[in-house]
């Protein structure tokens, strides 16, 4: 049996009158899809996380403005360096480290092979202001984290339900 599709129609408006452009309002009498609650669900969580990400994306750049304003080129170096390979090394200048060589060894991933360009543009002055600057990003930065790894695991549930669907009929 088919399942009835549900839609939401604006009842408490005049009708246009004859031979004019109809009314904002007779246009909103008009049958309009209202999705179901499941995908409902998953546009909100899809759309809060793009939000999240948006946001999680665009922190970074302190971080670069405050390494510029220390004269640390690491830029030069790696494109993004909160991100996973380049995170150690910010850890330890906001822990007090300001030796290049041992910095450039905290380098992990794809930055080890370039850790002799490391150690010259990791030398710098890197202040105490500079550290609780860059201290409070990542911690922003990881509080962003916390709601896009919530979201995803809400949204990898619900679709749980299509993916079976879609095994079932291809088999």
């Amino acid at each position: 049996m088919r399942q009835a599709v549900p839609y939401a129609i604006q009842t408490n408006v005049a009708p246009a009158s004859e031979g004019r452009r109809p009314s904002v309002a007779a246009r909103l009498r008009q049958r309009s899809f209202v999705p179901p609650n499941l995908i409902r669900a998953l546009r909100n969580l899809t759309r809060y996380r793009k939000a999240q990400t948006g946001e999680r994306h665009a922190r970074p750049t302190g971080c670069t403005r405050s390494s510029r304003d220390t004269a640390i080129k690491s830029d030069g170096v790696t494109t993004d360096i909160p991100r996973a390979s380049g995170r150690p090394m910010l850890d330890g200048l906001v822990a007090g480290t300001t030796d290049p060589d041992v910095l450039a060894e905290l380098a992990e991933g794809k930055l080890r092979p370039k850790i002799p360009a490391l150690k010259q543009a990791l030398v710098g002055r890197f202040d105490r202001q500079h550290a609780v600057i860059v201290s409070a990003i990542l911690a922003h930065l990881d509080f962003l984290d916390g709601p896009d790894r919530c979201c995803s695991t809400s949204i990898r549930r619900l679709t749980l339900t299509f993916r079976l669907a879609a095994q079932t009929t291809s088999t």
